[in-house]
């Protein structure tokens, strides 16, 4: 049930048409109502505050929202796509996620979709039925140019929110704040005095397969341990969250002998959830590989943006920090009352200080500033983490340094 809630949450995220069409849905029913309503009270269209003229100018009126609505709607669609497109070549592709999930964007296509819509209804039950019998829809006709201003007052607010968004800073710090909630979520305990258990565990005896293919989106932990535990055997996961598993590779191996084989490859199955691409539900690395592509893209020589990696630099500091001083748990072993029933596998610290710095190091070694910034950041990291997240740092500082040597004998040969 935790993964279905999770596949259905991220499914939404990601859809663009869900939250359009449920506007549209929303502002048909209202036109139908705002009709039925008008249809109702034949004197409504002598109260003030409503629209007063007849039914010729409502259908005039009512024609030239649709077709303001169907022109505006055309651009702020254009609008979406290059910011995308822009999106993916400057920075990373990884990105393209964020503009997917954004609710500024969806709400607009929705309202000015949606208004389009309601002016189509009302404008189709606008009509003359007889010599003297006119069907006013003076509600209807107001709604639809409430609709309007909200639409062009929604505009702008997207104009200005795409504009922000196209920014480095914006897009740095967006990732940023999702990878510092992740931690958050996922590393909910102060850092204490890592501990690692050694196990051995009998021999497999068999292996289960993935029944479908995709990028490991989360694991439910408690329902594999809860059939090791029912089954009396062990459960080694051979791959963590965000790997790429094809369909028939080894998903994990059953220590033991279960009741049914069938039914573990089932539950295992069951209890990985798989994605076309990685997110960041159980993947706090996924932020880290974010912000390290846009570096990356940044120092490349056709790009060349060194204050771009540096500006990245500023949040991969703040979240090793904040990292840093959470408890990472054990990266292979799940506990249970002393007694291991599954094997996780998990990143480590040194796993995520390797990947917020290698790739940055190489790539920004011949750039003056970004070594500069690296080492404020190590100076930092040294002195506000505790002493077991430490040496990593103080290697990579060292690593660093070997590099800036090798390019100052490159240059002077």
């Amino acid at each position: 049930m935790r993964l279905l809630s999770i596949l259905v949450r991220q499914r939404a995220g990601d859809s663009i048409w869900l939250i359009p069409v449920a506007v549209i849905l929303a502002l048909a029913l209202l036109a139908l109502g705002s009709v039925a309503l008008d249809a109702s009270r034949p004197g409504l269209h002598e109260a003030p505050f409503l629209f007063p003229g007849g039914v010729e100018s409502s259908r005039q009126f009512l024609a030239t929202i649709a077709t303001a609505m169907l022109g505006a709607g055309s651009v702020v669609f254009t609008v979406t796509v290059i910011v995308v497109q822009q999106a993916s070549t400057q920075f990373s592709p990884r990105v393209l996620r964020n503009y997917l999930r954004d609710p500024i964007a969806k709400a607009t296509l929705g309202i000015f979709a949606g208004t389009f819509i309601y002016a189509l209804i009302v404008l189709g039950s606008t009509t003359v039925v007889g010599d003297d019998d006119e069907a006013h829809r003076a509600l209807g006709v107001t709604g639809a140019l409430v609709l309007s201003l909200a639409s062009t007052i929604l505009l702008v607010i997207y104009i200005h929110h795409t504009v922000q968004s196209v920014r480095v800073v914006t897009i740095v710090q967006s990732v940023a704040d999702e990878t510092h909630a992740a931690i958050d979520r996922l590393f909910p305990d102060l850092a204490g005095e890592e501990e690692r258990t050694d196990v051995t565990l009998p021999g497999a005896t068999f292996r289960v397969v993935s029944d479908q293919e995709g990028s490991i989106v989360a694991i439910d932990t408690a329902e594999v341990l809860h059939y090791a535990r029912t089954e009396d055997v062990f459960v080694e996961v051979l791959a963590q969250v965000g790997d790429y598993v094809p369909r028939g590779a080894p998903l994990a191996a059953i220590h033991g002998e279960p009741s049914s084989r069938d039914a573990a490859s089932a539950c295992i199955n069951e209890a990985v959830l798989l994605g076309k691409e990685r997110t960041l539900e159980q993947d706090v690395a996924f932020g880290f590989r974010q912000l390290v592509d846009i570096a990356v893209r940044a120092l490349s020589p056709s790009t060349s943006v060194p204050a771009t990696a540096v500006q990245v630099m500023d949040r991969i500091q703040g979240l090793l920090r904040h990292l840093g001083e959470r408890d990472i748990p054990s990266p292979r072993y799940l506990e249970d009352d002393r007694q291991v029933r599954v094997v996780l596998p998990r990143p480590a610290w040194s796993g995520f200080v390797h990947l917020a710095f290698d790739e940055i190091i190489e790539h920004g070694r011949g750039a003056s500033q970004l070594r500069e910034r690296f080492h404020q950041v190590c100076d930092d990291l040294e002195d506000g983490l505790p002493a077991s997240r430490k040496p990593d740092i103080v290697r990579h500082r060292a690593e660093l340094e070997r590099l800036a040597r090798d390019v100052v004998i490159a240059h002077a040969s």
